[in-house]
């Protein structure tokens, strides 16, 4: 039994082909990769951390001349692809253990990193840490997995009928790679609002943007958050 999916062999071997590069979520990881060019452009970024950076794909596909950092804690993950990188530092690490005094002008995670960790403390505490090594004039940028849109319908506080008021922090599910055994992925996402109350106790500046339209997939959204607080 793996402590994670992406220590897996099965899973790391094709990851890239279900995740990056099959027709119906390609264009969305085109889109994140485009985004950060933009964003690297636009606010002359110089140093950039990809937290939970798996394969390092965003980290590889990215031409804009930044310094590039990748952290992950599945060393399959960032080896399978990599062998040959040589302007990538890739750093082995459990990201909720992370030293946050080293700050990026660039943070980001793609495709709900955030959301595999063991409780829902431990999310908050991943999203904090995001926080915390962006720098001051830094940007952070986080995929935001919103199922089925469910956040949209679905109101992170309501007020119940006893005077008291009803919190839907987060939703918990789990996936199972097909054919591959021992291959449970567990997610903990917090409810979008919640994200954003995060992210807004830290930056002066937090908007959420949709992806393009994806017939195959929905739930995505882009949170982009600056000008942090001191």
């Amino acid at each position: 039994m793996f402590d994670t999916p992406y220590d897996n062999p099965e899973v790391v071997s094709v990851y890239e082909d279900r995740y990056t590069h099959d027709t119906r979520v390609k264009t969305e990881v085109d889109f994140e990769v485009s985004e950060v060019e933009r964003l690297i452009q636009q606010n002359n970024l110089k140093s950039w951390c990809d937290v939970a950076c798996g394969t390092g794909h965003h980290l590889r596909n990215v031409l804009s001349p930044i310094q590039k950092h990748g952290i992950d804690k599945s060393m399959l993950m960032i080896s399978q692809y990599n062998s040959s990188e040589t302007n990538i530092d890739y750093t082995l690490e459990d990201f909720l253990h992370t030293d946050t005094s080293q700050q990026f002008d660039l943070v980001t995670n793609f495709w709900f990193g955030y959301s595999h960790q063991p409780n829902f403390d431990d999310v908050i505490l991943f999203l904090n840490n995001m926080a915390d090594i962006t720098s001051d004039d830094g940007l952070l940028i986080l995929s935001l997995h919103n199922q089925w849109n469910i956040f949209d319908r679905i109101p992170q506080k309501t007020k119940e009928p006893m005077g008291g008021t009803f919190s839907f922090d987060a939703m918990m599910w789990s996936y199972d790679e097909p054919g591959i055994p021992n291959s449970t992925y567990k997610c903990i996402v917090p409810h979008k609002d919640c994200i954003v109350d995060v992210f807004s106790k830290k930056f002066n500046n937090v908007v959420v943007e949709s992806y393009p339209f994806n017939p195959h997939a929905g739930g995505k959204e882009l949170l982009i958050a600056v000008e942090k607080k001191t």
